[in-house]
């Protein structure tokens, strides 16, 4: 509860507990236990709308995940479907070499995607 709302409550405390009564007691008290639940309902559905947001965030973010994972299996698949086989002993150890670190990417996706 926020230091305004036990502060004011305490000082009605303080006064129902003396001699003073600027108003009767009890609608004093009222008063005092509406704020109270007001609060209350706000921090509640404060800590609803929390969660709500934060699901919605994980949400999101999984499916921007998963876009980015779409187009990078549409890139690597264009790269495996070519047909070029290369040229010269170059080419074919550089096509080779792209090979191997594309098998090595999925592998590693693969094991992070299963755990």
């Amino acid at each position: 509860m926020p230091q305004v709302v036990q502060q004011a409550a305490l000082t009605v405390d303080d006064r129902i507990d003396s001699d003073y009564f600027a108003c009767d007691p009890p609608v004093i008290q009222d008063r005092v236990d509406r704020v109270r639940n007001a609060y209350n309902a706000l921090c509640d559905t404060a800590a609803r709308r929390r969660e709500k947001l934060e699901e919605s965030r994980r949400m999101h973010l999984f499916f921007a995940t998963m876009s980015e994972e779409l187009a990078w299996i549409r890139e690597r698949m264009q790269l495996m479907t070519s047909e070029d086989t290369g040229r010269d002993l170059t080419s074919i150890h550089s096509l080779l070499t792209k090979q191997k670190v594309v098998c090595l990417i999925l592998r590693s996706k693969l094991i992070s995607f299963c755990q």
